[in-house]
């Protein structure tokens, strides 16, 4: 089956989860959240060092993590974000126009030192509202070569923020409610989300984390335990109490309090700093709205949206009514995460989930900070003039040689195709004969014994490096789509045969014919010998196991009796017309 990894990664912290499946069908196998930073030293900037690379890359060996095909998030915190309007609709439109649009709305920085892409928040019949983001080509490219020195090369890069809404998405949380938000509070950096009508009207990064109360807290504590005692009081400062931000009192002010009462008033004092600040950031991007929405639910989550009384802080933040609720993330996708870790991992797989169903090919956004453009933007129109002219001269070169050739071949050959001693024909005749010897050799003459998808999925991974390559080569991430493929419904065949084979004795498989483009449903064929018709039956009941197909969608095969049993042909199974992102 097909793997799908999603790479949420800081300067500071590395998120994976590996998934399989394909489309909006993902189960998770494998999620980690785990620092890269170096101990005791927060990163100064986008650029990473060996070091990082060196703990990211033990980080993916330890846990046997697949490095192809990847999706990796870029952190909000490290882009420029600004509204526009433009008079088109058309996304190929808008693509044309937005780098010189975004000339005049950067003003701290050169336009060839970025990467520009953007995300359409709304329309009207002749305008789009455009949040247009931009990135630093220098801190992109570091990303991907480092990345790059240990084995993982990124089919995309999308914003934080925009997995996340990719994940929302995905799970139909836009189906559930008109209008919501979603405050992820992570180590470093709070994110903003608000969408409306299945659409991300609103987006912000806050440079504020639960790290940052952490760092002052353990620096408050210095002498008494440090980060150590920190972390326990942020998990838990006084879990007796019922309102966290409010200082316990004594009856006597001259009485002393103990030094574990002290250092929980600390923590107390220090979360509640934190969250004065978090609310007047978030009012302050409610403000600069366009329109005012009537939230139906607040959702929070992230490693900061564990701390006590974060759920009542939010709704605060928001000057909103709406039920708060943990974002329930792994309760509507299947996944193999232990128990004990389905917390924490609940707080921080959001975004890296929403990279792995973009490349697994569900994707809302369409955005994609993609290499080429990071590596090669504006340098092709130096050259593109020059080019057209040499290929051009080129092409018309050949076409010449092409038609000296033809009328030089008429001359010796005048009936090329329909003379029967023709070069052409005997070529033709001599390939044909070859195919044809090809194809008997190759037919399956020896039982089934062991059938198995790791030859076809093997073809399958050929396959998709071939497409990224080209995707690479053009600098179209994303925008190829994979062609149909008879490589699943062979996979699922082979699979619902493989237990059967104890009861299936001697089946011998001479011809199987997969019908990719067939409408209104894509089939399967089989046509081989069995020693009994009670055969055929049991390969029936097998293959009816097959999800979504059943016994309805299986033809009767054609049985003749033959000398060393039963042959049949034409056992054909009806599978279900694809689904959009699936192939």
């Amino acid at each position: 089956m097909s793997v799908y990894v999603g790479l949420d990664l800081t300067t500071a912290r590395a998120r994976i989860v590996e998934t399989e499946g394909s489309g909006k069908k993902l189960k998770v196998t494998k999620f980690v959240s785990a620092d890269v930073a170096e101990p005791g030293k927060p990163p100064s900037s986008a650029f990473i060092d060996d070091a990082f690379a060196d703990r990211l890359r033990a980080v993916m060996k330890e846990h046997d993590f697949a490095t192809d095909p990847v999706g990796m998030s870029w952190d909000a915190s490290l882009t420029t974000f600004r509204d526009l309007d433009l008079p088109f609709t058309g996304m190929e439109q808008l693509r044309k126009v937005i780098k010189y649009e975004a000339e005049s709305h950067l003003h701290n920085c050169d336009i060839e030192d970025v990467v520009v892409s953007f995300y359409k928040l709304s329309e009207t019949p002749d305008k789009s509202h455009l949040m247009l983001m931009a990135a630093r080509k220098d801190h992109l490219l570091n990303r991907i070569e480092t990345l790059q020195s240990i084995g993982v090369d990124p089919m995309m890069i999308d914003l934080d923020a925009l997995g996340m809404f990719n994940t929302l998405v995905a799970l139909e949380y836009t189906k559930e409610h008109e209008t919501f938000a979603v405050l992820d509070c992570g180590r470093r950096t709070t994110n903003v989300l608000v969408v409306h009508k299945g659409r991300l009207v609103l987006t912000r990064a806050i440079r504020m984390g639960s790290e940052h109360v952490a760092a002052r807290l353990a620096h408050d504590l210095a002498d008494s335990g440090g980060a150590e005692k920190a972390q326990a009081l942020l998990q838990n400062p006084d879990p007796n109490r019922d309102d966290l931000l409010v200082p316990a009192r004594r009856e006597s002010a001259d009485v002393e309090k103990l030094p574990s009462e002290l250092e929980r008033d600390l923590a107390l004092s220090r979360i509640g700093d934190f969250y004065g600040k978090m609310q007047k950031e978030v009012r302050r991007t409610l403000a600069t709205s366009r329109t005012d929405w009537k939230l139906d639910a607040i959702y929070v989550t992230g490693p900061g949206s564990l701390m006590p009384g974060f759920a009542e802080e939010a709704a605060k933040s928001f000057l909103s009514e709406a039920p708060v609720k943990k974002l329930d993330v792994l309760s509507r996708v299947q996944h193999e995460i232990p128990a004990a870790e389905v917390p924490m991992a609940e707080a921080e797989i959001a975004t890296a989930l929403g990279l792995a169903y973009k490349v697994a090919g569900f994707d809302e956004t369409a955005v994609d900070f993609r290499q080429e453009e990071a590596r090669y933007a504006k340098k092709f129109d130096q050259v593109k003039e020059p080019l057209v002219y040499f290929c051009s001269f080129v092409l018309f070169f050949v076409l010449i040689l092409n038609l000296y050739d033809i009328k030089k071949l008429s001359v010796v050959q005048p009936f090329l195709v329909n003379k029967q001693n023709s070069h052409i024909a005997q070529i033709h005749t001599y390939v044909s004969k070859k195919f044809q010897e090809a194809m008997t050799a190759a037919k399956w003459t020896k039982p089934l014994q062991e059938p198995s998808a790791k030859s076809i999925d093997q073809m399958q991974r050929l396959m998709d490096q071939q497409r990224n390559t080209l995707m690479g080569e053009l600098g179209r991430g994303g925008t190829i789509p994979r062609m149909p493929s008879a490589f699943d419904m062979l996979r699922q065949t082979f699979d619902a045969i493989k237990p059967r084979m104890g009861s299936i004795e001697k089946l011998v498989i001479t011809q199987i014919k997969v019908g990719v483009r067939t409408q209104p449903q894509r089939t399967v064929e089989i046509s081989g010998f069995v020693p009994t018709l009670a055969g055929v039956e049991d390969l029936r009941e097998a293959l009816a196991s097959i999800p979504e197909i059943g016994e309805a969608n299986i033809e009767r095969p054609k049985t003749t009796a033959q000398a060393n049993g039963i042959q049949f042909q034409g056992l054909k199974v009806k599978f279900p017309k694809p689904q959009k992102g699936e192939y």
